[in-house]
């Protein structure tokens, strides 16, 4: 039970929050956390001569000349390790012998000398001057959480200075507890008192701490809460603002879309007239070329075999065929240049302000650069009902942005 008591509370308290391995030697600071002694002399090293401050909560901590060595020891936790520490000794060690014969089974358990006794032993043990003060406990004991709880409090810690001196009186001047050798040679003319006498005004004096410090801690716990409250509604805030730009984004996006698809569709439809008569023309071309080589191939066989009787007879002929070919040249309609010349008048005019053009593509317009082009004509000389809303000459597009 002893062990389970203390070792629920390892997991949680007896932690150092520098190394997260079990306290060694702990030491409380002025805003009451607690660390390794080793660990914060190591954090002050790397602090290279910057103001020393907590670890956790980052208060400045003014040192003494001696540094870490000078923070007061923390007693309570002390105090558990030391009990964790027994207990576990003592589960590993329940079966083992006498520590003073080394032949009977021991019954009995020192608590400052951590050693096993069996019951011939704890007499001689006792009798020792320098052991007499030792507290020396049954081993059926050790599993009495409440027992081991009130033994250890009623024991005086051990001096760090004189490690055989318990710390057995209180200097009301530096207001730390002290042993009789520190009475003597670090504090003389201090107020000193045994600490036994003190134990009841520090009892009050937290008691009374405590209770005042009640209603700022419940200020604190509701302070809390509307952090928490405030917190929640900005998050919701956020989302909901963000829901309302993508959704809006979203229709701009999409009726970008479908503008940029129109635009598409247009163009495609008067470049496809375009193409249409294009082809008409390729394969007038491709017939006249045709013909003409044939005219031509005829023509020249008709040299090279030297036969004057046949073109006599086909002279006739041949020219016709020549007369009727130069008759129908390639831009009988419009003109080879007029073809090429349409296709750079067709223009895209990118709106300036795409959000604010009212009633038209936001994203710009398809026009003829200039008039009575031959794109422009072939465009305008259509039969559809429905047309593309283009302007149709450069001089029709707004000066000024709208």
């Amino acid at each position: 039970m002893a062990q389970k008591a203390v070792a629920d509370l390892s997991e949680d308290f007896l932690k150092c929050s520098i190394c997260l391995s079990q306290y060694k030697q702990p030491v409380l600071l002025p805003c009451v956390h607690s660390f390794c002694t080793c660990c914060l002399e190591q954090y002050e090293r790397c602090l290279q001569n910057q103001p020393f401050s907590c670890p956790t909560c980052r208060r400045v901590v003014h040192l003494t000349v001696n540094g870490v060595k000078d923070l007061p020891k923390n007693f309570f936790l002390d105090n558990l390790l030391e009990r964790l520490e027994m207990v576990n000794k003592v589960s590993r060690q329940s079966l083992k012998n006498c520590k003073f014969c080394r032949k009977r089974s021991s019954c009995f358990f020192c608590i400052d000398c951590r050693i096993h006794l069996c019951k011939y032993c704890k007499g001689t043990h006792s009798d020792l001057p320098a052991l007499s003060d030792h507290t020396v406990i049954a081993k059926e004991k050790l599993s009495d959480a409440n027992y081991l709880q009130g033994i250890s409090s009623s024991r005086a810690p051990f001096c760090d200075k004189h490690s055989q001196e318990k710390l057995r009186f209180y200097c009301v001047t530096c207001s730390q507890l002290v042993c009789r050798d520190c009475t003597i040679l670090s504090h003389q003319g201090h107020e000193c008192i045994e600490a036994e006498k003190r134990i009841a005004i520090a009892r009050e004096n937290l008691e009374m701490l405590l209770k005042k410090s009640g209603p700022y801690f419940r200020d604190g716990l509701n302070y809390t809460k509307v952090i928490e409250k405030v917190d929640k509604e900005l998050k919701g805030k956020s989302s909901s603002l963000c829901s309302q730009v993508d959704s809006c984004f979203d229709k701009i996006v999409s009726k970008l879309q479908c503008d940029r698809e129109n635009l598409h569709k247009e163009i495609k439809k008067i470049i496809g007239r375009k193409r249409t008569l294009l082809e008409q023309k390729e394969l007038e071309t491709t017939n006249w070329m045709k013909a003409m080589e044939n005219t031509r191939e005829v023509t020249r066989q008709m040299l090279e075999g030297g036969n004057p009787w046949g073109m006599l007879g086909m002279e006739k002929d041949l020219q016709n065929s020549f007369e009727v070919l130069q008759q129908d040249p390639l831009e009988r309609k419009y003109g080879i240049s007029a073809l090429t010349k349409g296709i750079g008048n067709l223009q895209f005019s990118p709106t300036a302000s795409p959000m604010q053009r009212k009633g038209e593509n936001p994203i710009g317009r398809i026009y003829f650069k200039e008039s009575h082009s031959f794109l422009q004509r072939d465009y305008e000389e259509t039969d559809d009902n429905v047309k593309p809303k283009i302007l149709r000459y450069e001089n029709d597009l707004p000066q000024q942005p709208l």
